[in-house]
């Protein structure tokens, strides 16, 4: 007898059979997910600050006391998987964070079968797991080793439990949202529909506000325990402190109309917030499109239709939950920060609103158009990933080429688009010692970067780059007006000295800035971070050039024409290495510049 997984044969659909369904979709899941693994390209970005966290709190057994960092509960989680590690190099616990996030990833699917369960039949909820499975975004974000792997893991099991009406799941259901909080503090906001359709659901039910008082007690039980946790080591909670941070920013700047000097808004006069809501709109259109591209966008929209023709209780909880975690999504699109990522936790809903095409073009058609479905998906998702990680290995030379950079320059020019390594690559210099914070949670750099924007020659660049402290462009101005990465000055002096190693540093130039919980670190204009004295004047010493179009144009003649300029050293080509970047590194000797512009 042949076996149909899709066939309406009940017996087909046995628990047993729908778990062979179910791995064999994981399994297959994982498979796709390791063959475009990103292997040896390390972090970059918040998810290095993340990473950064974890190994800290390993290290120390214990929550630091001077790093606060938002969305601490996914760097926790981490922290004890490399507590037992055997190996403690540093791509290798890269390597654990991402597979730790991939699997979460891959398990998603059993939460996700019993949420479309509430709204399909067997067959169409395991042709969604499918659809979520192999959807190259979530497969990409998978493996890159962030938060929202277990975030949408997360939120699938809270809605599933939900849905499942019983009173057990119900609890869990409130505190699996509690635990997701904790993972992206703006998802607390999914205690909204909960309690909406809580009281919908149970309207006629006996004792329903006792059991609604001991859901919201364990809901706030978890978020108290947290706050209360971070607050005794930061003297920040993470949670309701964000909350406030952006009330009062969102007040003075969008309904006071005052400068933050942070956002794009600062350059309008008048109506700041219609233009702050056009912005959103915008930037969330774009978005939506790039992320439903290429699987789900023709089958979206008329899924739309129909869930919103649906009448059912249950489809008037999806639509209400989509909205509201889409607002903090629209929040950060109408401030121009156009991250895809941050409606990543609204890919459940994408899935079962594309179901209600599918099961319309099945039930219209031939019952049989699934398994063409079905291959349709596989076949795209797998080109889609081809032309996405085609750069891997231009990722790897960039992690390469910053590891040179980092060994050899004290200073050096910004460069586009893979600077981003250069922090990896100063972490792995200093392995396993973690580099500073500053104030917003972020690890700092050792090395100076100098922007190169506003100059017109090479020999100008250099000329007012030299010693950054005895610059036109920064006399009259503070060491943290100098540096874009520079660190908070704060008003006051401590009281004590500041001591690093063996060293102590009392001047007011040694320790003006401050990290994440307020307290000083060493000024890494003048010093480095183990407490040593920059012995050369603070500013460029090497210039890093590469043959993307896109690059300064006063850059491009270095690259192509370096014999025009006889005081560069070139120390580094990566043509040389037979790289497929096309970068150079040039040391500046500046007794032969100085000679040749006299």
């Amino acid at each position: 007898m042949k076996l149909d997984l899709f066939t309406n044969n009940s017996s087909i659909f046995s628990l047993k059979k729908k778990w062979v369904c179910l791995l064999i979709i994981g399994i297959s899941s994982l498979i796709l997910r390791l063959i475009f693994f990103p292997y040896e390209i390390p972090f970059t970005l918040d998810n290095l600050d993340y990473f950064a966290y974890s190994v800290k709190v390993s290290q120390i057994g214990g929550l630091p006391q001077d790093w606060h960092i938002s969305n601490n509960g996914w760097p926790i989680l981490n922290s004890l998987l490399f507590s037992i590690m055997p190996n403690t190099e540093m791509m290798d616990y890269m390597f654990g964070q991402r597979i730790l996030a991939t699997i979460f990833s891959v398990i998603t699917i059993i939460p996700l079968y019993y949420l479309f369960r509430k709204f399909f039949s067997e067959q169409i909820a395991i042709l969604g797991t499918i659809i979520f499975s192999f959807e190259p975004h979530l497969i990409i974000n998978s493996s890159a080793g962030g938060i929202y792997p277990i975030a949408i893991f997360l939120l699938t099991s809270s809605f599933s439990l939900f849905l499942s009406k019983r009173k057990f799941t119900i609890y869990l259901s409130f505190f699996t949202a509690a635990i997701l909080s904790c993972f992206r503090y703006e998802l607390i906001v999914i205690i909204i529909p909960l309690v909406i359709f809580y009281f919908l659901e149970f309207k006629n039910e006996n004792k329903k506000y006792l059991k609604f008082i001991s859901c919201i007690i364990l809901f706030s039980t978890v978020i108290l325990f947290v706050g209360i946790l971070n607050y005794a080591n930061t003297g920040q909670d993470g949670l309701i402190s964000n909350f406030i941070y952006e009330q009062n920013f969102t007040k003075e700047s969008l309904l006071e109309n005052k400068d933050t000097g942070d956002t794009w808004i600062d350059d309008i006069e008048e109506f700041r917030v219609l233009n702050f809501l056009v912005k959103g709109f915008e930037n969330s259109s774009m978005i939506f499109l790039l992320a439903l591209f290429p699987i789900l966008l023709f089958i979206v929209p008329y899924g739309i239709y129909r869930i919103f023709k649906g009448k059912k209780i249950e489809n008037y909880f999806i639509i209400i939950s989509g909205i509201v975690l889409f607002l903090p999504a629209f929040y950060a699109y109408g401030w121009e920060m156009r991250d895809a990522r941050y409606i990543f936790i609204l890919y459940p809903f994408f899935v079962l609103v594309s179901l209600y095409s599918i099961n319309w073009i099945q039930e219209k058609f031939n019952p049989k158009i699934k398994y063409l479905i079905i291959f349709a998906i596989i076949v795209i998702s797998i080109v889609f990933l081809f032309f996405e990680t085609s750069n891997h290995q231009e990722e790897k030379e960039s992690f390469e080429i910053a590891k040179i950079l980092v060994n050899n320059a004290e200073g050096y020019n910004l460069y586009y688009p893979n600077g981003k390594y250069v922090k990896s690559a100063l972490l792995l210099d200093s392995w396993p010692e973690i580099l500073p914070n500053n104030e917003n949670g972020h690890i700092v750099r050792d090395l100076i970067r100098i922007d190169d924007i506003n100059y017109e020659t090479v020999n100008e660049f250099i000329r007012n780059s030299e010693n950054i402290l005895d610059t036109e462009s920064s006399r009259n101005k503070d060491d943290s007006e100098i540096l874009w990465n520079s660190f908070k000055i704060n008003e006051k002096l401590p009281s004590t000295s500041l001591r690093i190693g063996d060293k102590n540093f009392s001047s007011i130039d040694a320790f003006i800035h401050t990290n994440s919980t307020g307290k000083y670190l060493l000024n890494n204009i003048r010093y480095f971070s183990d407490g040593t004295h920059r012995e050369t004047p603070p500013g460029l010493t090497h210039i890093i050039v590469n043959e993307n179009e896109n690059e300064n144009e006063i850059f491009k003649k270095i690259y192509w024409q370096s014999e025009k300029y006889p005081y560069l050293e070139k120390i580094f080509d990566s043509k040389e290495l037979e790289m497929s970047n096309g970068v150079k590194i040039f040391k500046i000797n500046y007794k032969l510049f100085h000679n040749l512009e006299n």
